[in-house]
Order: structure tokens, then sequence, then C-alpha cells
């Protein structure tokens, strides 16, 4: 029999730091916050990705006073001020919980953290062995930062204790672990204008330095937003508008930009300097530029924005997990409404054309949400979706389905006996049957036959930045299981096969750029796995592109039986017949039921 016993202390510890910090930029994030929280506006990293990984972050803040350094790394200890909750209020920080140094110090072989204030001409190192406190206290003659005031954390052997996580960073590229500290950073980066921060590569073979990341000071917060978000994402921020408003005492600094290149990865809110996770305020943007798109007949919007609040701060705000992200906003109204003016400045900037009817956003009333298209999904133990009656029906069942006649030159009547019912006159949408047979084959074949399914195209040629350029090289094998494959130039894409799906679908080039560039996004972001199971085809619909199942859909819809079509006998058993045997019998390729009951007999 097991016995529940309590973990290890040093299992525990190691356990609760990895909830904190489980990636390199999350390491990198920590200390750059404890930096700026220490008023640095110089800061310089250097990483070592080697079989003992190694992390050195220099400021130029106030420092550290000896009688204070001692106490370092120690949990829940902090220099923050906050010693209630009330305090959260007026804090000015990112850090307040003493964990991060702590966590570090689980996590790391050796943690050591010098430090010299400004009234001192001496300074003092404190050192972590093993998760132990081994040197309290000692003066130091190495302090290197080159400031007559700063702190200096050195990390040895970061993840030494968590095997699995070492091993996920060794099977990781020099390039993703660069991609990920950037965009660990780019809140701290955008948010921050005074900030001047250095991010090296030491790649100890070849006894050199890469640089990752290099900002400079900025001339003003709406020229910071754009230029990080420039060294983050490629030469896009400066295409970008950077529009303002206030309202009370809050206030919103932005940048808008609505281009084929953008994605849902390059949108971002940020409140007093912390990304806020809240999808209220997403959505909204989202809903209200998608209808700018709708107004100039565009089908598939393409955007990107940054925006950044500040104002007064409310506890809540500040404790809603280890990551300091904001999930839920407090002032939701008054956000919501400084949201709805930058949309309007929006409309303005890029859409000079259009008669923008000026919203009423003094109501703070959200737009209702609009109907959207359900995605392929298996019904629950394929269980048909009636939700207006209390009739259930299982695919089974449909195998006692008798034919009664044609109804309007729309619905196949038909009977079916279920197992504790009794029997039901259902009446079957002629379209929407055959769309779902005509979907599921087109499906079928295509993912049958993957290894054959790519055509040559006339090349089509994108400029690209460097970090789609950057997905499109990490994803590339993911593209070619689909039958999408190019050669990469320089910062150029040329796209020269595609799936026959697609090439039949007849997608304009714009709509083609804008459907890969989601699926790269999706891959990126974890919403698409990067390889198919390979089973039974029907598993394998969730790992196929958006912009493959929109076609597929979209030309089932369009070869089904149409509404006002005539259908004989022979025709209205071959739809039945076909219908028994898919696997969503009980809605269309849209979604949408394909039946429905009558009355039972």
């Amino acid at each position: 029999m097991s016995i529940v016993r309590r973990l290890d202390k040093a299992v525990s510890l190691a356990l609760k730091s990895n909830l904190q910090l489980n990636l390199i930029g999350d390491v990198i994030k920590g200390l750059v916050e404890n930096s700026l929280d220490a008023g640095s506006t110089e800061i310089r990293i250097s990483v070592q990705l080697d079989n003992i990984i190694c992390i050195e972050c220099e400021d130029n803040g106030h420092g550290i006073p000896p009688s204070e350094l001692e106490k370092i790394g120690s949990e829940y200890w902090s220099s923050k001020g906050v010693l209630k909750l009330e305090d959260l209020e007026d804090l000015k920080t990112y850090g307040f919980r003493g964990e991060t140094l702590h966590s570090l110090s689980q996590i790391s072989k050796a943690l050591r953290i010098s430090s010299k204030v400004l009234s001192s001409d001496r300074s003092f190192t404190t050192v972590y062995n093993n998760g132990t406190h081994v040197v309290s206290l000692t003066e130091c003659d190495d302090y290197g930062i080159g400031s007559p005031q700063g702190t200096v954390v050195k990390i040895t052997g970061l993840f030494y204790n968590l095997p699995v996580r070492r091993t996920y960073i060794s099977n990781t590229s020099q390039k993703s672990i660069s991609q990920q500290i950037k965009l660990a950073l780019f809140p701290l980066c955008a948010t921050n204008p005074d900030l001047s921060i250095k991010i090296n590569l030491i790649e100890p073979d070849v006894s050199c330095e890469k640089s990752i990341l290099s900002v400079s000071k900025a001339v003003s917060p709406d020229d910071r937003l754009s230029t990080s978000f420039d060294l983050i994402f490629g030469n896009m921020g400066s295409s970008m508008v950077p529009l303002q408003s206030s309202h009370m005492d809050y206030k919103a600094d932005s940048i808008f930009g609505l281009n084929p290149t953008f994605n849902i990865s390059h949108r971002f809110i940020f409140l007093n300097k912390r990304l806020v996770m809240d999808e209220r305020l997403y959505n909204l943007i989202t809903r209200e530029l998608a209808q700018l798109y709708k107004s100039q007949n565009v089908h598939r919007p393409s955007f990107a924005f940054v925006v950044s609040f500040t104002g007064p701060q409310h506890p809540s705000e500040l404790t809603q997990g280890p990551q300091k992200t904001i999930n839920t906003v407090h002032e939701i109204q008054t956000l919501t409404y400084l949201t709805k003016c930058l949309i309007d400045k929006v409309a303005v900037n890029y859409i000079g054309s259009l008669q923008h009817n000026k919203r009423m956003i003094d109501s703070f009333k959200e737009a209702p949400e609009k109907n959207k298209t359900r995605k392929i999904q298996p019904l629950k133990d394929n269980i048909s979706p009636f939700f207006c009656s209390n009739l259930k029906l299982s695919k089974d069942d449909l195998s006692s389905v008798k034919l009664v006649g044609l109804m309007d030159q729309k619905f196949i009547v038909v009977t079916l006996v279920t197992k504790h019912q009794g029997t039901v006159l259902l009446a079957l949408d002629q379209h929407a049957c055959d769309e779902r047979v005509k979907a599921e084959k087109l499906f079928q074949n295509y993912i049958n036959n993957l290894s054959n399914c790519s055509v040559a195209i006339e090349n089509i040629t994108w400029d690209l930045p460097e970090m789609v350029m950057n997905l499109f090289s990490t994803f590339e094998f993911s593209l070619s299981t689909w039958g999408i494959r190019f050669i990469s130039l320089n910062s150029r894409i040329i796209l020269t096969h595609l799936p026959s799906v697609l090439t039949e679908g007849k997608l304009s080039h714009e709509s083609l750029k804008s459907g890969i560039l989601q699926y790269l996004s999706d891959l990126e972001a974890g919403k698409k796995c990067p390889k198919p199971p390979g089973e039974k085809w029907f598993e394998t619909l969730p790992f196929i592109p958006d912009m493959i199942i929109n076609v597929v859909n979209s030309l089932a819809c369009r070869s089904a039986v149409k509404f006002g079509t005539s259908l004989d006998t022979a025709q209205c058993r071959t739809i039945i017949q076909n219908l028994k045997s898919c696997e969503l019998p009980f809605q269309c390729a849209h979604g949408r039921p394909s039946m429905v009951p009558l009355t039972m007999l």
C-alpha cells in the first residue's frame, strides 16, 4: 500500500522554483525586473549555453547595503516595503514577494550576488551553493559593473537539479532561445523608455560573443514601443502609427499597424508596465479592427497593436499569479473607454475615406458578440446537437433510417428507430448532409495522400522581416507535411509548391500569405501541433492549417446539392447511405446541424 508522505524540502523548493522560472527567458526577465526595481538605467547580461548554463547580469542601480545583502535570497524577504496588502496600492516596483532570487538559489549550482552602494568605496558578496547560503557576507574586489554603484548577479549551473529542463534546453536551437529571451523582455523594453540593455550570448567553443538584444534609451514612450517592436519582431514597428489618449487619471500610449504580415502574436496590452491577459480588451480591439477591415471588403484581418495604459492600480491586479501578469483588469470600464477612443483614431489614420460613424463611447457598452463559425470538432460520444428537445441520437441510430420522401426540395424526410426513445420523424437538410459527405471525402483523400498532395505552382515571392523568416525556417517540415514548400533566400520567401486543394480553392496571394502566417503563429503559440498523429485520417483534422480546412469546407459547400434541387428516390438514398459512414453526420462542414427532429411517432 502506498504511503502519503511530505515531499523532501529540497524537492518541493525545486518544484516551486520551476513554476516561477521554467525557461531561460523567465530567469533573465526576473533579473531585469529586479534591476529596474533598483533604479537601473543600464543593464548588461551575458548568457552561456553549454553543458553548464551560466548567466551574469550587471546593472547600475542603487545597489544593496551590506546590512541588507546578507538577507538577499531568503524566501519572502523583500526590500520593496510591502508589509500588508494595503501597501500594494502605492507599489511602484515589479517585485514584492521576495521570490526570484530565492527561487534561483534553489535551481542553480551556485548563485553569487555582489553589490556596491554609492556611499561606500567597497563592494560585498553573498553566495549560495546548491540552495544553501554558504557565504552570508564577504568583501570582494572583483566588482565589475564599471559604475560607482550597482549589482552583479552570477548564476552557474542553472537547472542543475532539473535534468528534463536541461535536456529541453540542449535540444532547443540558439535561435529559438534567443527569440524566447526577446519575447520575455519585450514588455520590459517597451514600457521603460529610459532603459538601456544589452544581452550577449557567449559561445565557449569559438571564444566570442553574439548579440541577442541591444536597446538604447528612447526619445519618447511611443518611440520605445515601435523600436522595441522592431527589435523583437523585425523591421515592422516603423510601419505602425503612434496614438495617444487619456481619460480621468488614466493615459494610453499605443502603436497600431494594419499589414498582412501581422498576426495574433503581435498584440500586446500593458497596464502600469505589467502585461495584461484580460481577453475582454483584446477581444474588443480585435472586434473593432475587424469591423474596419470589413468596411473595406477585406476578408481576413491582419493587424498588430501595442497599448500601454498607465494610471491608478488596484491591489487585486498585483496578486494574480507568479508571472506578474494581470489576468483581470479592475477598472475595465475606464480602459474600455480609452480603447474605443484609440480605435476611433485608428479609423481616422488608416481609413480616411471611410465615413466612420462615431460611436457613443461614453456609454461603456461593448458591442454584442458576432456569430462565430464553429470549427470541426467531434461531438461528445457522437451525440446529435438537438438542444431544443430532449431527443439524443447516436451515430449507431442512423442504421435504422428509412426514407419517407423529399419535402419542399430542401429536406429529406426519414424515420429513425432509437434504442430507448422510440421512433422519430426527422428532416435532413439535403445541402448540409451532402456538404458533410463531400467534406469528409475531400479531407480523407487529402490526408491519405499527403506524400503526393503537393503540386508545383508559378513562384510566389514575399519579402518578410527576420522574425517571420525564422518561423518559416523553424517550421519548414510542418509546412511541407501539408504540401507547402518554399525556398528561403535572404529576407525573401519563394513559394514553389502548394497542396492541390489550395490550388483548387483559387486563393488570392494575400489570403494565402495571411493563412500561412496564421498557421506559423499557431505553431509558435502551441495552438497547433507540428506533427500529425498519422493513425486515422479523422484524428489528423485538428492538426491541419485552418486555411486548408476553410478551403476544403468551401469546396464541399460549393459542390454540394443546393436547396431547390429536386432529388429522386435513388439520390436521396445515396445521400443517406453516405451520411451513415461519416464521422460527424449530425453537422455540416461549418458546424451547423444537418438534421432536425419533427415529431415522435
